[in-house]
């Protein structure tokens, strides 16, 4: 079909590794009805960002991605279950003010021993998980890789079948991404045959 590369989405290295990576991307739990529930510092959030193996985005960057011409995802509500107020955004080298350690020493705590604050999770705007079709097979005789041949011609796609375990995008799609949120955003060439 092509011969473009394919990529996998990655979190950046974030600056203060662990507690960074918490400050930016939070948690997210899929809800009986199937809503993604939120856990993130606020009232900032990244334009895109990738709490557990799912993708989250902004209204402004979602308008943006659907007048892209990119193809293969679709849009869904998230529900803001957590949400409480870090201003990390101050703190070096985003800022002037000092890293901020949480209680207890544990990055999840930034967000499990501080108080839901609706005025921070009204500054995050609306934010909506990006849903991923399938959009190519996977097989896993001699290693873990991508059937090209199978590819729908998605620019956002997930494995068909039972093996998702990341999200993908097309050379055309990361090029997008990368030049409009690439601080935010990492990606990894995939094995293709």
């Amino acid at each position: 079909m092509s011969d473009q590369n394919f990529y996998a989405l990655k979190r950046v290295d974030p600056h203060w590794g662990d507690y960074g990576d918490m400050l930016i991307h939070g948690m997210a739990e899929r809800c009986e009805d199937g809503q993604l529930a939120l856990e993130r510092s606020g009232p900032f959030a990244p334009p895109i960002f990738q709490p557990s193996n799912t993708v989250v985005v902004t209204a402004e960057f979602l308008t943006a991605l659907k007048g892209s011409g990119l193809t293969g995802f679709e849009a869904g509500p998230v529900i803001k279950k957590r949400i409480p107020k870090i201003d990390w955004l101050a703190w070096e080298p985003y800022g002037p003010e000092e890293f901020k350690y949480p209680a207890g020493n544990e990055p999840e705590n930034y967000i499990l021993r501080r108080k839901h604050s609706p005025e921070a999770a009204s500054g995050l705007g609306e934010l909506f998980e990006l849903r991923l079709k399938p959009g190519i097979r996977v097989s896993r005789e001699s290693g873990f890789h991508l059937i090209r041949e199978s590819w729908t011609g998605y620019d956002f796609f997930v494995p068909d079948g039972d093996h998702f375990i990341r999200n993908y995008v097309s050379e055309t799609a990361r090029d997008w991404l990368f030049a409009n949120a690439g601080e935010w955003i990492d990606f990894e060439v995939v094995h293709v045959k």
